[in-house]
Order: structure tokens, then C-alpha cells, then sequence
């Protein structure tokens, strides 16, 4: 694994602990001896490890706050939102590079290939943060070893493209919503596309502070 899939595969564990609400596993995360950062737009950067810890730890408070206030409110019956395909206009150029980069380990490997499409599927909360990205469709191949049950590691691509599509702010609602963004990639371009299969009453999770 380079150090940019190590990177991006904390990245991920990063977002599935967010979306989990669980402080010690993101303060696990952040490295205690090297220099840190915590960067958002419009906001002053924070560089203060404990800083930082505290500022995570009132951003979950203030996510089971809103959850809280969704139940509240309750759910309206029918179908869920849907999301326009603009929304993931702010990372088309990010997934754009994954397929780029993908497109030249392939001249090297095998015989060029002129379309290709990867669908992530993921959880997005009600105030439209996306979590837990897994893969419903790829075109790596992941070969099947004797004897290993355990799940393939991620691609470079599946990877890459995770990242970006779980940085999407999507529109709020008052329900978790399941969200597949199919990344078709023709002739060197990319077209995005998302897609709400299902939902759920939100359900309250547990903060355990360290």
C-alpha cells in the first residue's frame, strides 16, 4: 500500500468513526508526537491537538442535537428526497483525477479500456453528511483467494473515489438516506450521478466521550 492509499484508507476510518459519533476512535486517529491541522472553509485553521479533540467532541454533541430534533419533528410519509446531480459538482474534478490515474496503471497492466463505472454506496445522515462509503459495483478486478474469507482491500480507484463522494454535502432531510453515486467514466470524462434507494427513521446513537 503507497502512502497516498494509506492516507485516503485513514480518511475513510476517520469518516466512519464521525459517523458513529465515536470521539476515541477519531482521537486515535490523529497523530500524538507529528504536527496536526484541522482545516474548514471559512473557519480559522485549528492546530491544537486538544483543541481539535474539543472541537470534534462539540460537533457530535451538536449532530445529536439535530438528530434529536429530527425525531422530534418526525417523518413525513412518502418518498425520500431526491438529490440533484449537481450536488456532487464540487468533487467531479477530484474523481475525475482517480479515473485519470486509474486509466495509466492500466496502460501498464493490460489493454486500454474506453468506459468503466464504479458505484459507492453510502449512509447519509439528516443533515446531509455522507458515511460509511462501500463499494456496489467496480471495475477492478478482485481475485478470489483459497482459503482468505475476508473482504478484498479496497482498490487505488475504489478508494480514491469513496474519499471524494463521502466529502459531498448532500441536502438535509429527517431520515438516514442509503445513496448510491454512480461515477461513469467514457473517453476520459466522468458523469456523476446519485441515487436515494432507501431510508430510515433516524435512530439515536450513544456519544461515549473519552
Amino acid at each position: 500500500m503507497t502512502d497516498s492509499d494509506a492516507a485516503l484508507a485513514a480518511n475513510l476510518e476517520f469518516y466512519r468513526a464521525f459517523a458513529t459519533r465515536d470521539v476515541a476512535a477519531m482521537d486515535a486517529l490523529w497523530a500524538r508526537r507529528a504536527p496536526v491541522a484541522c482545516l474548514h472553509p471559512g473557519w480559522a485553521a485549528l492546530k491544537d491537538r486538544d483543541d481539535m479533540i474539543q472541537h470534534l467532541t462539540d460537533t457530535n454533541a451538536q449532530l445529536e442535537a439535530a438528530i434529536h430534533a429530527a425525531r422530534v419533528r418526525g417523518t413525513r410519509p412518502g418518498r425520500p428526497p431526491a438529490i440533484a446531480s449537481d450536488a456532487l459538482d464540487p468533487v467531479l474534478r477530484s474523481v475525475q483525477s482517480c479515473f485519470d490515474e486509474w486509466d495509466e496503471r492500466l496502460h501498464v497492466t493490460r489493454d486500454e479500456i474506453s468506459e468503466a463505472t464504479l458505484v459507492v454506496r453510502l449512509t447519509v445522515t439528516p443533515d446531509g453528511f455522507g458515511t460509511m462509503p462501500r463499494i456496489a459495483s467496480t471495475p477492478d478486478q478482485h481475485p478470489v483467494v483459497a482459503g482468505d474469507d475476508q473482504a478484498p482491500a479496497l482498490s487505488s480507484l475504489e478508494l480514491c473515489v469513496s474519499a471524494a463522494v463521502v466529502r459531498v454535502r448532500y441536502p438535509p432531510s429527517t431520515e438516514e438516506l442509503d445513496v448510491e453515486v454512480t461515477a461513469h467514466w467514457s473517453d476520459g470524462s466522468v458523469r456523476m450521478s446519485p441515487k436515494v434507494v432507501d431510508h430510515h427513521p433516524v435512530t439515536l446513537r450513544r456519544i461515549e466521550l473519552p
